[in-house]
């Protein structure tokens, strides 16, 4: 590089239009610092390093430029070529933080996505963040599944070794490293901590659960408390009756997505399933209701909607509500979720159980039941029918595999009270 006797040697020397620069540090050596590409995730997307010439002279000076000169053209011969800076060492860190950027913006179920930043964040950045992304090997991976202590269930690993893919694909795409240099998981042995079984009511529970529900709702402390709890009944009942997931899955429904269809002739009432776990992965489903689950819609719409149009509507058909005219009348209703207030909010159903919970103190036989006790209990109650398990899995939107492996056990708990209750030709058997 061609430094003239006039140049002015500073402390910070900018070259190339800001893409190189020599400038001292608290070494005895000149440093450099060269421009980077933002997906390396260096900060401020440059990258310093020590050029090993002693600051004194002009000639030691021209040396450390034209050293890092030759490194930075070295980097963009690479770059054109589309192969890995092997000099710059992005690390662990640098790239799990792209990652993250990546996770944020993508359409994943809110749940779903805090689960992976919590893995990236709490567990790989700690352990793995200042190891170099190109040795980030076999070794690495098997010492780190050896040395978690959390989440070592079959969802959780599955999880972190999602994001651990993740990781590498982002370097892939990005040059960083080398298919070569990106393990394979078949060679990682990774012991998980077996789910426990579902833990699901007894009748005795759900008996309780009924026979105080409207106790519960009476002892509201105001109307918006009251609003809850009135949707909160209906809503465990529907999750009881049907076994979908509570949160999403079961909140999203609109009115709109309960329709009329065919099924031998015959006509059904179904209900469409776009949000949730499986809504997350555009896995939608339809399910079949029974009449005693349309009684409990219906009873819920008329509940929540009182204009002149519904009250003569009932009037009318005092004697039963006929499918075809109550698909007509929701219409006006059709983009409201049919578990929310009438302001359109949602209420925080956990956070009512945990209230019911309370109020039923020593009533129920467990006290770490859950919402999902609900759709537990209605899969065991199947199980017990002798529903066969492929048409129950596809119903409730899990695999065969699931239901056989963790809902076995929780057959002695509610066997010993359980009465079979058949759906005849007047309840329509929904897994025909």
């Amino acid at each position: 590089m061609d430094i003239s006797n006039s140049f002015t040697i500073t402390p910070y020397n900018i070259f190339e239009n800001g893409d190189l620069v020599i400038f001292k540090q608290t070494s005895s050596n000149w440093w450099a610092q060269i421009k980077t590409p933002p997906e390396l995730g260096f900060k401020n997307n440059r990258v310093r390093f020590s050029t090993g010439c002693k600051i004194g002279t002009l000639e030691s000076f021209i040396e450390a430029v034209n050293f890092a000169k030759k490194r930075k053209n070295k980097h963009d011969v690479l770059l054109e070529e589309g192969l890995p800076l092997s000099d710059l060492k992005p690390t662990v860190k640098q790239v799990a933080l792209k990652v993250i950027d990546e996770f944020k913006k993508e359409k994943l179920h809110d749940k779903t996505k805090k689960g992976y930043l919590r893995i990236i964040e709490n567990q790989i950045i700690p352990v793995l963040g200042n190891c170099y992304i190109k040795n980030l090997g076999l070794n690495e991976l098997i010492d780190f599944f050896d040395q978690r202590d959390t989440g070592n269930s079959d969802t959780q690993t599955t999880m972190t070794k999602t994001a651990l893919d993740r990781i590498y694909v982002y370097a892939l795409k990005k040059k960083m490293i080398v298919q070569a240099d990106r393990p394979l998981w078949k060679d990682i042995k990774i012991e998980t901590t077996k789910s426990k079984k579902r833990l699901t009511f007894r009748k005795v529970d759900v008996d309780s659960v009924d026979k105080n529900i409207d106790l519960f709702i009476g002892k509201s402390t105001n109307k918006k408390v009251k609003a809850n709890r009135n949707l909160f009944k209906f809503y465990i009942k529907f999750i009881e009756n049907t076994g979908t997931r509570p949160g999403d899955e079961t909140t999203g429904i609109k009115w709109k997505h309960i329709f009329q269809s065919e099924f031998k002739n015959e006509a059904r009432t179904t209900i469409f399933l776009e949000k949730g776990k499986m809504g997350d992965r555009n896995k939608t489903r339809e399910i079949h209701i029974d009449r005693k689950t349309y009684q409990l819609l219906t009873q819920l719409y008329f509940k929540k909607f009182k204009s002149e149009k519904e009250i003569a509507f009932l009037f009318k058909h005092a004697n039963g509500i006929p499918s075809n005219d109550f698909m007509q009348l929701k219409q006006d209703h059709g983009n409201e979720y049919i578990f929310a207030r009438s302001c359109g909010k949602t209420p925080d159903y956990c956070d009512v159980w945990k209230q019911y919970r309370t109020f039923l103190k020593k009533k129920l036989t467990e006290d770490k039941f859950t919402l999902y006790s609900f759709r537990h209990y209605f899969i065991t109650k199947k199980l017990h029918q002798e529903i066969d398990v492929y048409k129950l899995a596809k119903y409730v939107g899990n695999s065969p595999t699931m239901i056989r492996d963790y809902y076995d056990g929780s057959f002695s708990a509610l066997a010993s009270e359980f009465v079979m209750e058949d759906l005849n030709q007047e309840n329509l058997n929904i897994f025909e």
